[in-house]
């Protein structure tokens, strides 16, 4: 979800020209990382213990492995 939004916003830079939306999508991103990690990642944690911190060492934070 935060990585379509984010997508959408970037790709809509190039399109409209306008450096503004990128400063946008950079400031949008930042609010999105510190979200996902200052609350979700802390709830998750809170919930599922061990198994969460299993899935973070196999799963990157934002970008997809492309091998397993």
């Amino acid at each position: 979800m935060y990585t379509s939004v984010l997508a959408a916003v970037f790709g809509q830079s190039p399109f409209y020209q306008r450096s503004s939306i990128t400063v946008y999508g950079v400031f949008l991103f930042a609010c999105f990382h510190l979200f996902v990690v200052l609350c979700e990642e802390r709830t998750l944690r809170t919930q599922f213990d061990g198994e969460y911190e299993d899935l973070c060492r196999r799963v990157l934070r934002w970008i997809p492995r492309l091998k397993s």
